[in-house]
């Protein structure tokens, strides 16, 4: 399996510090090294809001998962909400990788086929979002 890694940080000052994204992205290789995948690219996203479905960096990655058919891709991401901070555009996300049949992995969050798993991913969005409201 071939590990994609998603990295986000939302403000420039984020961006700049240059902490935020290379933290992130060296917590995924180790997740990525522990489950014996190979990391095929890294796709970060700075200074870009959680709240935004299109994302240069996300967008990315999809497009090149479509122009690599018939691989087996993990994403990788730090945590739920560097995936995304809105509940609808964290639904449209997972539907857009589903379609794909590509696995998420979140190092803060299991992903299971489970109604309890399913509840407990859209409350942790759904705070997620009620987050980046509180920052604005």
């Amino acid at each position: 399996m071939k590990a994609l890694i998603y990295c986000r940080v939302s403000s420039d000052r984020q961006a700049l510090d240059g902490h935020g994204i290379e933290s992130q992205e060296q917590r995924c290789r180790n997740r990525a090294h522990d489950k014996g995948y190979s990391v095929a690219r890294v796709f970060p996203d700075e200074g870009v809001s959680g709240g935004l479905f299109e994302r240069p960096g996300m967008k990315e990655m999809i497009g090149y998962i479509d122009s690599h058919p018939g691989e087996q891709y993990v994403v990788i991401f730090d945590d739920l909400s560097r995936f995304a901070r809105d509940l609808k555009v964290h639904i449209q996300l997972k539907a857009e990788f589903k379609s794909r049949d590509v696995k998420l992995e979140c190092l803060n969050f299991d992903f299971e086929e489970s109604e309890e798993s399913e509840y407990a991913e859209m409350i942790l969005a759904a705070c997620n979002q009620y987050q980046r409201k509180q920052n604005k």
